[in-house]
């Protein structure tokens, strides 16, 4: 028994490994204890420890016997109150209680403490569990001799694993057992102190200020740099032990009802581990297919309860995610729990050193709780779009553990799977892996076995296919993905999603393979768009129009896998991945993510391009971007609409916030504002102005609901003239547009015009740096007259800073795309950006065309089709373009984009002949990926010099397309 001598005990415990045991188990036992017996936290020390907290534990509730026994004492002889006997009765039934609790550690058997501490295996305790100690108390039927009290005490201690206990066994939760019902009421803070934490808010990190202060000006684990912010700083108690106190009949369940109800608390599991722990690592060696593996041999789990669940209330991130985290308030003294915060409700236990009751600074109003253990762990990179994804992720997870279920040949039900983001360098977005853990403290051994081979979990995947595949379900049952554990997801569980991603991983396991570092430096910056494609689909779906849900059902568009989409009164055909170019009328060739194609009304409403953008992929291609966009509204055939990752994350995820410079409130005028009402009646736009501050994505779902371009054109109208000032525009004006756009720009607008309006904005950045320039300049008598040419407007960003983290630039582009989205409605609207400017300067002529034809200085060729080819051609190519008219050439396609099996762009070309397999490159064109797909390509240059090498050309690559020469 635990009451006997406590220099004994350990010898005592000790002898259990000489005695009656194999002797292989005896060896094993033995090494087990040893290792690490000099270390702290090597078993012997841990046992000696934990005995320590229990003598001590015992010493202080005889000292709170005394204590109580005192106050009595007192009390007897004192000067009788008004409550003089209740405050006697509740003295005496805490006493007793308390007694009762020694009793019960002195009658706790050996093996049950060491068991129930996890210092032994417990098979339904893997992990130390929390101890309830509840105290039930009833008055006495009879009165019997006043020396026994007027009360009668029974104490009850119950376990729970830590995993239950820190959603159950905490303040303001409710514990039922054997009929009763008890709420925790109060933490032992004699075993588990409060300690003072630090929480790195993007990555896992946390850690006791007593073991690592903030000396460090970064997170040590992810250089987070708001890591030394005094905001970091937490509160938070080891949930060991707690207690309730509780009479008879507030106890006892009612038979005629169910009394339980649930509290919901705000929990997170933190898993993070020293990267030294990693050991093997395996990786597909597939760019567009990032999938890999690795072992950790001892990972930190540790899951914290924040408190109850509220809506409001101050919000705090960590690692990446942010959420209002109330906490619980107790006494730093005695640890009772207070509910509310009214002084009067101000609770402690009878036996509380607290000086001063009432004192609001006795009370850590802001506490967590939590629980840790150490294990191994396997880290999973999957494809993003698995894991952004609930169905695709939970159909992964069931296929995962029925292959394990299958491997190992019986159950699987400690080796656990959990989600953990961790930020991407220089980025903005957050890379998502799989972690499948061992809920064992140490590990089972289970997850070293799946890495002694790499292929031994491909076969774990390959049962787990075979098993799946051939189920005779229609999309998931109980014989395959449909399991108790995952009973909650079984709506998100689907077969055929699960069959398409083990299929996609396993036809590239002869891809696998070794890696030297670590999972995090796989590239992922490819995949980030199509993931938020995906995303932009279920924002969608999830969208209500006016409170009315939108239709969103797939469907075959153009030959492919598209969408129909009905919102409002107007229904879309949504085609993905369409390429426009040169025989769309469009000069800057482009590939739209989806393009809306109008299944109503089909005559007089344009196509929307919709581009989403995620800024990893498009940080440092802004000027080709705005050259595009600017290319499809100028080509009078679409509409654009270009969407960043936090435009459409902010439909998805309520706690997200829009991350944009909102440019169109810049710089208001004062006359503006005066005549506002009127402005927005004149030109049509009343029905728009609440959108004034929404983001893009619910501009786009207003105008795809009323696709009424004069309604939008007079709204780009208004919101331009809002930003006009008086003065004429400055000579820096003037330079820099002509800087920008050449000297041909300004005759667009007549700067000598004295009734002419001008305005010019600026958004800086927080250290002052002018990051987002706008000119504006309107004709009055037209923009009354509602004439979109009536507007002249160019929009600039410097993209010169190569720290593509810095969210001021993420900000700045996000809002300029978004400025676009509403100006592409004006005749004149220009957006560029420092680094590009040059490249779209010598395209503007195309873009922006004139009467003329540009390039037509030769006599025109007979065919229209080439008269059209000639208006987008660049300058350099446009001799061998007359070329090709005059010999009677086949017609070239311009701009053409090369694309690999899974269409993501990987070459362009000048000119190509696709029939042909031929084609002629600029002199920044690669020809070596044309080359590996069997095509002939080569530099156009030397074929404009010498007109032997033009005709040999043709003779011998455009002669007989490959399917004619078979």
């Amino acid at each position: 028994y635990i009451g006997t001598h406590q220099t004994e005990l350990l010898n005592q415990f000790l002898q259990l490994f000489e005695e009656d045991i194999e002797p292989r188990t005896q060896e094993q036992l033995q090494a087990f204890i040893e290792k690490g017996d000099s270390e702290k936290g090597g078993l012997r020390w841990r046992i000696v420890d934990r005995l320590r907290e229990v003598v001590e534990e015992r010493n202080r509730l005889k000292n709170q016997v005394k204590t109580l026994a005192r106050r009595i004492k007192e009390k007897e002889s004192g000067p009788k109150s008004q409550d003089h006997e209740d405050i006697l009765a509740e003295l005496s039934r805490e006493r007793s209680g308390l007694n009762d609790l020694v009793r019960k550690i002195n009658a706790k058997r050996t093996l049950q403490f060491f068991t129930d501490e996890g210092l032994l295996p417990n098979y339904a305790f893997p992990e130390a569990g929390v101890t309830l100690k509840s105290i039930i108390w009833r008055k006495r039927q009879i009165e019997g001799d006043s020396t026994q009290g007027k009360f009668i005490t029974e104490t009850f201690e119950y376990e729970r694993p830590g995993a239950v206990a820190i959603g159950e066994l905490v303040p303001a939760g409710s514990f039922y057992a054997e009929g009763r019902r008890v709420d925790i009421d109060q933490i032992d803070l004699n075993i588990s102190k409060i300690e003072e934490w630090r929480f790195c808010r993007s990555c896992a990190f946390a850690v006791s200020t007593a073991l690592l202060e903030a000396k460090q000006k970064t997170c040590p684990r992810c250089s987070d740099a708001m890591w030394p912010d005094a905001g970091r700083k937490r509160k938070m108690v080891r949930l060991r032990q707690v207690m309730a106190t509780t009479s008879d009949r507030n106890s006892r369940i009612s038979d005629d009802r169910d009394d339980r109800a649930p509290a919901f608390f705000t929990k997170q599991m933190l898993a993070d581990f020293d990267p030294t722990a990693r050991e093997e690592t395996y990786v597909i060696e597939d760019e567009d297919f990032p999938f890999g593996f690795e072992f950790i041999a001892q990972a930190q789990f540790r899951e914290v309860n924040f408190g109850e669940a509220v809506a409001v209330g101050e919000k705090l991130e960590i690692a990446g995610i942010s959420k209002a985290r109330s906490g619980f308030k107790v006494c730093r003294h005695c640890g009772k729990v207070q509910r509310n915060n009214s002084r009067d409700e101000f609770k402690h236990a009878l036996s509380c050193n607290a000086p001063n009751k009432e004192d609001e600074t006795l009370y850590a109003d802001i506490l967590y709780l939590f629980r840790q253990f150490e294990s191994e762990a396997l880290r999973i990179l999957m494809p993003v779009d698995v894991l952004n994804f609930p169905e695709r992720l939970h159909s992964f997870i069931a296929a995962l553990q029925l292959g394990l279920k299958h491997h190992y040949k019986g159950s699987v039900d400690h080796l656990r799977v959990l989600i953990s983001e961790e930020p991407q360098l220089n980025s903005t977005l957050r890379r998502p892996y799989l972690f499948l853990y061992d809920t064992v403290p140490g590990g089972t051994g289970y997850l070293k076995q799946l890495l002694r081979n790499p292929e031994e979990f491909m076969n774990v995947l390959d049962q787990a296919l075979e098993v799946t595949e051939n189920c005779v379900c229609e999309d998931g049952c109980y014989n395959c993905l449909f399991a108790y554990r995952n009973s909650f997801n079984q709506d998100k569980t689907s077969r055929t999603e699960a069959v398409s991603i083990l299929k996609a991983i396993l036809s590239r396991r002869d891809k696998l393979r070794p890696a030297e570092n670590s999972l995090s430096s796989v590239k992922l910056n490819s995949l980030f768009d199509s993931v938020l494609e995906h995303k932009f689909i279920e924002a969608l779906r999830r969208y209500r129009y006016q409170d009315s849900p939108i239709t969103v059902n797939k469907e075959l568009v153009n030959g492919k896998s598209g969408y129909f989409v009905r919102i409002g009164e107007q229904d879309w055909n949504v085609e993905p991945q369409v390429s426009l170019g040169y025989s769309q009328g469009v000069a800057a060739p482009s590939k739209a993510d989806f393009v809306f194609w109008p299944a109503k009304n089909a005559a007089v409403l344009k196509p929307i391009a919709v581009f989403t953008d995620g800024w990893e992929y498009h940080c440092d291609r802004m000027g080709k971007d705005f050259l595009q966009r600017m290319a499809i509204a100028q080509s009078n055939q679409f509409r654009v609409w270009s969407l960043s990752w936090s435009d459409v994350d902010a439909q998805l995820d309520p706690d997200s916030t829009l991350g944009y410079v909102d440019l169109l409130n810049q710089n208001i005028s004062a006359q503006f504002e005066k005549g506002e009402n009127k402005l927005y009646e004149h030109y049509g736009a009343q029905p728009l102005r609440g959108l004034t501050t929404v983001s893009s994505f619910e501009w786009l779902a207003h105008y795809l609901a009323r696709p009424n371009d004069e309604q939008w054109q007079g709204f780009a109208l208004v919101r331009a003239f809002a930003q006009l000032g008086s003065m004429p525009p400055s000579v820096d004006w003037l330079d820099q547009i002509r800087t920008w756009l050449g000297e041909d720009a300004l005759s667009q607008i007549n700067i000598e015009d004295k009734d002419r309006r001008w305005g010019e904005l600026q958004w800086r950045s927080p250290d002052g740096i002018p990051l987002v320039k706008t000119f504006l300049s309107v004709h009055p008598a037209k923009h009354r007259q509602k004439q979109k040419d009536s507007v002249y407007g160019i929009t600039w960003i410097d993209d010169r800073d190569t720290d593509f983290s810095n969210p001021a630039l993420t900000k700045a582009w996000t809002g300029v795309l978004r400025q676009f989205n509403l100006f592409q409605f004006l005749q004149y609207a220009y957006v560029l950006s420092e680094t590009s400017y040059p490249d779209v300067r010598s395209h503007l002529p195309s873009i922006f065309p004139t009467e003329t034809p540009l390039g037509a200085t030769s006599a025109p060729p007979l065919n229209p089709q080439w008269l059209k080819l000639m208006k987008y051609a660049t300058p350099e190519s446009k001799p061998l373009l007359e070329a090709m008219a005059q010999a009677d050439w086949p017609l070239p396609e311009l701009g053409y984009e090369l694309s690999d099996a899974d269409e993501m762009t990987i070459a362009e070309a000048e000119f190509a002949w696709p029939d042909y397999q031929a084609a002629l490159l600029s002199a920044s064109q690669e020809a070596s990926a044309f080359a590996a797909q069997g095509w002939y390509a080569q530099g156009f240059t030397p074929l404009t010099e010498d007109s032997g090498s033009l005709e040999t050309f043709r003779t011998t690559y455009l002669i007989n397309t490959p399917d004619e020469e078979a």
